[in-house]
């Protein structure tokens, strides 16, 4: 079932309440934007509609996925929502919820190689790549402020199917030492894992929690849960966290906040150290990001060094 009604691709209930943004493009995809307040359909069921959807959130979530069960979902995981996915969903704190997806039809899967990623049919996890989660940010940042007349219809698709390609294939899978445990250990060790990422979800910014005191809330020893979430997840505990800190500054970045607020608020120890972690992870400086974000000019194929963002400002005066 792909288009089994009329529509734009992506038009779903959200789109249809306000409460999205939507840019169809060409090839069978489209981008959106969406933000709610705290607390606004809590719990209550809704479909993705007749497309496929790649979703990227900003802030941390549990939902339940009707045929998979209920999951976390933090700014450090990318979920696939096959089409007429039907979810509820519910916050783990109070703040504007935010997410940016990418809706694409089965024939623009099939098409561009990742139909048989959907066979399933039911909503799967991934960790989200740093880069794609940059150039999902950019292409949500544009969506809010682009002039409709200046929109670039093939840089855009590139972007997208960009986020597919590379998002996808790796949504869902486990790696074969996991997968290779028994049932009872496997799902034992995932509800450990999950436990710290709900903990840390709400707890990121705190920049006293030892991993003894961790372990102890979760109920695992630490030298045990260390290895169990490095199984898992595919990183450290303290890798993790720090992506969810990074992530935070990065869908705060476009507002006026001062840097220096934002590394405290996020538990960095100090804006030096945020700017490290933003070099070291997505090779420019937070306030260069920022200034890219605010002129809305990148360069088709996402590269948006320093000597381009002058090209930039020349092109436009």
């Amino acid at each position: 079932m792909d288009r089994e009604i009329d529509g734009l691709v992506g038009d779903g209930p959200m789109v249809r309440y306000g409460f999205a943004q939507l840019m169809e493009l060409d090839s069978g995809l489209a981008i959106g934007l969406s933000r709610m307040p705290a607390d606004a359909l809590d719990w209550v069921p809704v479909t993705v509609g007749p497309d496929h959807h790649l979703v990227f959130s900003y802030v941390s979530q549990r939902v339940e996925f009707e045929g998979s069960g209920t999951k976390v979902v933090t700014p450090n995981e990318v979920v696939l929502c096959p089409s007429w996915q039907v979810y509820r969903r519910h916050d783990l704190y109070a703040v504007e919820e935010m997410t940016v997806f990418v809706a694409f039809t089965s024939e623009c899967a099939a098409r561009i190689g990742v139909g048989d990623e959907l066979t399933r049919g039911t909503a799967r996890l991934g960790p989200a790549p740093t880069e794609a989660l940059r150039d999902a940010w950019r292409l949500a940042h544009l969506l809010r402020h682009i002039d409709p007349g200046d929109r670039s219809d093939l840089d855009h698709v590139e972007r997208g199917l960009r986020l597919v390609t590379a998002t996808l294939p790796g949504v869902g899978q486990r790696n074969s030492g996991v997968a290779s445990r028994r049932p009872r250990t496997r799902r034992r060790h995932q509800e450990l894992a999950d436990a710290v990422r709900e903990h840390l979800a709400v707890s990121f910014s705190d920049r006293t929690l030892p991993l003894e005191r961790l372990a102890h809330e979760v109920g695992a020893a630490p030298q045990h849960l260390a290895r169990v979430f490095g199984a898992e997840t595919g990183r450290s505990i303290h890798a993790y966290r720090t992506d969810l800190r990074l992530r935070f500054v990065l869908a705060r970045l476009p507002e006026n906040e001062p840097l220096s607020d934002l590394a405290m608020e996020a538990g960095f120890a100090s804006p030096s150290h945020l700017s490290d972690v933003f070099r070291s992870r997505l090779g420019v400086s937070p306030s260069r990001l920022r200034s890219q974000l605010r002129l809305g000019w990148t360069r088709p194929g996402g590269d948006d060094s320093g000597t381009n963002l002058e090209a930039g400002r020349q092109r436009r005066t």
